[in-house]
C-alpha cells in the first residue's frame, strides 16, 4: 500500500516536531533507539496519516521512555515519529524492527519530492511483500551528509506487543543478519538432532516418554522458529493466511512440556497433589489451543503465557521436591531444564510488562 502526501502538508507541519531527535555520527555503530522516538497510540484505529501529521495530533506524540517500547496485548494502532540527522558521509541506512510476529507495518519515508511514500508489509501478509527480504522488518533510510528527515511508523498486532527499534547501516544489519542465521542455524540443527535421536530411541525401546519428549522438542522448536520468523522465511513464505493460527503451536508445545514432566518425574505416584496441577495445566494448554484455532488470538497467547509461567514454576518445584527425596531423575531433569525454564519465565514475564523488557529480557528465550 502507498500513500502520498503533498509536500506542503509535511512543510506546514515541521515547526511543531518535537525535539527528539537521532544523530548518526558513528557508521561503525549500531544504535538503539527506543528511548529516542516519540509515541502516539491511536486507541480509535481510525486515524489516517494526513490525520497523524497534523497539527492537532503531532503534539499528542509523547518522548518513549523505554529502550524497547512494549505495550503488552494492546490492540491499538501504535504511531512512532522518527527524527534522524546524518552526519556521517555514509548515505544507505536501514531500520530493524526486531519482532517478527507484528500483523501489520507501515513505514512512511519522506520523497525527494517532498511527499511521503507508505510501504506496508507485515507477519499476515506475503513474505514477499517486504523491502528486504529477513526475517525481521528491516526498511531502507537515505540520508545525505547533513541531512535531517522525519520519518513515521505505524504498528497493530493481536499479540504481545513490543518492538525493538534499531538503526545501522546497510553494511553492518547485513554482517548482524548473517552471524544471526549462523547462530542460530546451529541452535535449529541442535533441535533436529535432539528429535532424530530420541525418535531412534523411541523406536528401539518403544518407551512413551521418548516420543512425548519428541514431541515437546519438535513443538517448542517450531515455537522459536515461528517467533524468530524462520518459520514464515522457509516453511510457508507465501502461505501468510496459516499465521494467524500458529499460536496452536506454542499451546501444544506448553502442554507436551507439563506431561513429559509428569511423565518422567512420576509426579501421578510420587508427587500426586502436584500431578493434579499437572493435569490443570495441561487443559488451560488445551483451552489455549481451542482459541487459537478459533483465532482468539489474543486470549490464546495470554492464556498460554500464564500456564507457562505457572508451569515453569510447578516443574521447578516438583524437580526440586524430589530432588530433596533422593529421587535421581530429578537431578537430570533439573541440569537439563532450569535455565531453559528461567529464561523462559523472564522472557514472558518481561513481554507482559511485569519486569523491565530491555535487550537482556528480549534475548532470554
Amino acid at each position: 500500500m502507498k500513500y502520498c502526501i503533498l509536500l506542503i502538508i509535511s512543510l506546514l507541519q515541521l515547526s511543531v516536531f518535537g525535539q527528539t531527535k537521532i544523530v548518526l555520527q558513528d557508521i561503525n555503530q549500531s544504535l538503539i533507539i527506543g528511548k529516542s522516538v516519540e509515541i502516539l497510540i491511536d486507541n480509535t484505529n481510525q486515524l489516517t496519516f494526513k490525520q497523524i501529521i497534523s497539527h492537532k495530533n503531532l503534539n499528542k506524540f509523547k518522548k518513549s521512555e523505554q529502550e524497547i517500547p512494549n505495550y503488552s496485548f494492546n490492540k491499538s494502532h501504535i504511531w512512532c515519529k522518527i527524527e534522524i540527522e546524518n552526519k556521517t558521509q555514509e548515505t544507505e541506512w536501514q531500520l530493524k524492527i526486531s519482532n517478527p510476529v507484528i500483523d501489520t507495518l507501515i513505514f512512511y519515508s519522506p520523497q525527494n519530492n517532498g511527499e511521503y511514500l507508505g510501504f506496508e508489509t507485515g507477519y499476515y501478509l506475503p513474505f514477499k511483500q517486504r523491502q528486504i527480504q529477513s526475517a525481521n522488518f528491516i526498511f531502507n533510510i537515505k540520508l545525505g551528509h547533513n541531512e535531517k528527515k522525519i520519518f513515521f511508523l505505524m504498528l497493530k498486532t493481536e499479540k504481545s506487543f513490543n518492538f525493538p527499534l534499531e538503526i545501522s547501516t546497510k553494511k553492518m544489519m547485513f554482517e548482524r543478519k548473517q552471524t544471526n542465521y549462523i547462530l542460530d542455524g546451529i541452535y535449529f540443527g541442535l533441535i533436529i538432532i535432539m528429535v532424530l535421536y530420541n525418535l531412534l530411541v523411541f523406536f528401539s525401546t518403544h518407551d512413551k516418554n521418548y516420543l512425548i519428549y519428541v514431541l515437546y522438542t519438535l513443538f517448542i522448536g517450531l515455537t522459536i522458529a515461528d517467533l524468530k520468523g524462520y518459520a514464515f522465511e522457509y516453511l510457508w513464505p507465501a502461505l501468510p493466511k496459516i499465521n494467524p493460527f500458529l499460536p496452536v503451536i506454542g499451546a501444544l508445545s506448553g502442554g507436551f512440556a507439563m506431561f513429559f514432566s509428569a511423565k518422567f518425574l512420576k509426579t501421578k505416584t510420587s508427587l500426586p497433589i502436584l500431578h493434579n496441577f499437572f493435569v490443570g495445566l495441561i487443559a488451560l494448554f488445551f483451552v489455549s489451543f481451542v482459541l487459537a484455532i478459533f483465532r482468539e488470538t489474543t486470549y490464546a497467547v495470554l492464556l498460554s503465557f500464564v500456564a507457562s509461567v505457572f508451569g515453569s514454576i510447578l516443574a521447578l518445584l516438583a524437580g526440586l521436591i524430589l530432588l530433596k527425596k533422593k529421587y535421581r531423575p530429578a537431578k537430570f531433569f533439573l541440569i537439563a531444564w532450569i535455565w531453559f525454564i528461567v529464561g523462559l519465565m523472564v522472557y514472558i514475564l518481561a513481554d507482559m510488562q511485569l519486569i523491565a523488557f530491555n535487550q537482556i529480557t528480549k534475548n532470554s528465550d
